[in-house]
C-alpha cells in the first residue's frame, strides 16, 4: 500500500489535483443543472395588505399620487411594487408611471430584479411595469431583457420584450390588457 504524505511535494500536488478535479466536477454539475438551481432563486412576495392595495388603486397620474408614493417608507414602496406585480388588473394603468416618477431608481431596480429572479409570469409583469412606467431608462432595461431572453432561448419572453419595446418606441399608450 502506498502511503501519501501531504507534506511532500508529491502529496501537495496530489491534493491540488484532487481539489481541481472536484472543482471541475462541481462546475459541470452547476452548468448542466441550471433549472434545478434557478428554482431556489425566485422572487417571493408576501400577500398584499388591503392598505397597500388601496394606495395602489388610488394612484392616479397627478402630483398627489406622486407625493403619496414619496411619503412611503422603502419597505412600503417595495410592498407597493409587489402588490402591483401580484394584482395590477385593478390598478389604474398610470400606476407604474406614478411610482417611477416618485422614485425611479428604486422601482426600475425592483422591476429589473424581478426580471432577473422572477418566474416567467413575474418577468412578463416586470416588462409590463417597465413599459407602463414611460421612463426612458426603462427602455434600456427592456432592451437588455430582450437580449437576455434571446441568449437564453426564451422565445416567449423575447417576443414580449420586443412588443413592449415597439410600443415604447412608438410612444403609444400600452394596451390595458398587457398589465393584467
Amino acid at each position: 500500500m502506498v502511503k501519501l504524505d501531504l507534506r511532500t511535494p508529491r502529496g501537495i500536488l496530489a491534493l491540488i489535483g484532487i481539489t481541481f478535479l472536484a472543482a471541475v466536477g462541481l462546475a459541470i454539475f452547476a452548468v448542466t443543472q441550471r433549472p434545478w438551481f434557478e428554482k431556489f432563486v425566485r422572487e417571493t412576495y408576501l400577500p398584499a395588505s388591503e392598505a397597500t392595495m388601496r394606495i395602489g388603486r388610488g394612484l392616479a397620474e397627478s402630483p398627489a399620487g406622486v407625493e403619496a408614493v414619496k411619503r412611503l417608507s422603502a419597505e412600503d414602496r417595495g410592498a407597493l411594487f409587489e402588490a402591483w406585480v401580484q394584482d395590477s388588473a385593478s390598478w389604474p394603468p398610470s400606476a407604474p408611471a406614478v411610482m417611477t416618477t416618485a422614485d425611479p431608481g428604486f422601482y426600475l431596480g425592483r422591476a429589473w430584479r424581478t426580471w432577473l429572479c422572477g418566474s416567467e409570469e413575474q418577468k412578463l409583469r416586470a416588462m409590463a411595469f417597465l413599459e407602463f412606467s414611460r421612463c426612458p431608462e426603462a427602455v434600456d432595461l427592456l432592451q437588455r431583457a430582450c437580449e437576455q431572453a434571446k441568449s437564453r432561448h426564451a422565445d416567449s419572453l423575447e417576443t414580449a420584450a420586443r412588443l413592449a419595446l415597439a410600443r415604447c418606441h412608438q410612444g403609444r399608450e400600452p394596451k390595458g390588457t398587457q398589465h393584467q
